[in-house]
């Protein structure tokens, strides 16, 4: 938790002292503290799985979406592909596929 609230040192040794000071602690108490910190470290590593996890799910609809629009790409080459094979001038091929001239021509 000190380390969350990114005090520089000198604060740091002040609410150290101050808690060894006053805030006296039994044995059961400093056990609960102890667990409590322990679960607010795990709920920590939850947040930050989640943060990943958010990561990694955007990744992939980025990915699917790189798919699609590669597969459309392909699927415009082929009819391309055929347009040309049947006679069709390049130009007429560019203008409605939106292909480059030179990308219809290796076809």
């Amino acid at each position: 938790m000190m380390l969350r609230l990114k005090l520089d040192p000198a604060k740091q040794t002040l609410i150290m002292v101050f808690f060894d000071t006053y805030l006296q602690l039994t044995e059961e108490e400093e056990q609960k503290v102890i667990e409590e910190v322990r679960e607010m470290r795990a709920k920590e590593t939850d947040k930050v799985m989640e943060i990943i996890n958010s990561y990694e799910r955007r990744g992939r609809e980025l990915g699917k979406e790189e798919g699609k629009i590669e597969g459309k790409l392909e699927a415009i080459r082929m009819v391309a592909k055929r347009m040309k094979e049947k006679g069709r001038p390049i130009q007429e091929i560019a203008e409605m596929t939106g292909l480059q001239i030179e990308e219809i021509e290796r076809l």
